[in-house]
């Protein structure tokens, strides 16, 4: 009884008091609001990995782009590295599961692996490998939990292959996976032009961009002096001709796309400052002011005819 008593007139018990409710006491005595976060106050309207990495959602110009170049942009990049496992649910045990070669069920895992592609790769052509990171376990210890760091480089090689497309030689590293690809595709230009641009990265990608723009031009760059060798080498790889626009799309990344994008806008005129639509009109206004000033007569005041004029008068 005496602890009710605490909790409804406080500690003197009931000489103290009655509290009234803060509604009853004046503004100056109540207690302010205190602002407690809800569980959805930090809570944005997109994730915000979209909104860092997402360039949909990130630059308003990337919705404008063509949608052959966002297709391929979008594109992901095959998975050379890892062999994904695919596994079904069970109601009860979570995760995904798969039968092994015996037929009994086990609980599966796909850990990403670590990839990294160096500024190297965007100069030479490695046909989609990186340098992969990982752990190897202490040597001859297998159950060892201690791990060490390990790096894997693809083997590279310095290679040299002739474009006919181009009527030149291409001189720089290739891995072991490109040139195997190479073999595969009969010829060097076969391999650019049949890769996926993701693949090749940026250089591989501005020889591919130079290929189809020279096949989409046929009458004016690929060889205009000698009609027989223009008319072989554009039936051998008239599979991979596409328009001249596309052509020119092909392979750019995601700044030189929105620059080329933006300077083709604003060559129509919608990207105009106000600053400089308002220079042109207040230039307008007063060459139109000084015409029409130019236009009126000219009043010319004679000094010495004003001074004898004032001598008269006094």
């Amino acid at each position: 009884m005496a602890g009710k008593v605490a909790r409804i007139y406080g500690k003197a018990g009931y000489n103290a008091p009655p509290r009234l409710h803060s509604k009853y006491l004046p503004a100056r005595e109540r207690d302010l609001p205190v602002y407690k976060p809800t569980r959805g106050t930090f809570v944005h309207e997109l994730p915000r990995n979209e909104l860092l990495f997402n360039p949909a959602v990130k630059y308003p110009i990337y919705n404008r782009l063509p949608k052959f170049w966002r297709d391929e942009f979008e594109y992901k990049r095959p998975l050379l590295h890892q062999k994904v496992i695919k596994g079904s649910k069970q109601p009860q045990h979570e995760g995904l599961w798969h039968k092994d070669h015996t037929g009994v069920s086990k609980q599966m895992y796909n850990f990403p692996v670590k990839l990294f592609y160096p500024p190297e790769s965007e100069k030479e052509i490695w046909a989609g490998e990186a340098v992969i990171f990982g752990y190897k376990p202490a040597k001859g210890d297998i159950k060892n939990p201690v791990k060490f760091p390990r790096t894997w480089r693809p083997l590279l090689r310095k290679q040299t292959f002739y474009s006919e497309i181009l009527d030149r030689h291409i001189t720089t590293k290739f891995s072991s996976l490109a040139l195997d690809l190479i073999d595969e595709a009969f010829g060097f230009d076969n391999f650019i032009l049949q890769t996926h641009s993701k693949v090749l990265q940026k250089f591989g990608s501005s020889l591919k961009r130079e290929m189809l723009l020279k096949l989409a031009r046929k009458e004016t760059d690929l060889f205009p002096n000698d009609p027989q060798k223009q008319e072989s080498i554009y039936e051998k790889y008239k599979k991979h001709v596409i328009s001249e626009e596309e052509a020119e799309w092909t392979g750019l990344t995601l700044v030189e796309a929105m620059e080329k994008q933006w300077e083709a806008e604003k060559s129509k005129g919608l990207h105009t400052p106000l600053l400089e639509i308002y220079a042109k009109e207040l230039k307008a206004k007063l060459a139109v002011e000084n015409k029409q000033s130019s236009a009126e007569p000219i009043q010319v005041f004679d000094m010495t005819q004003q001074k004898t004029e004032s001598q008269q008068r006094t």
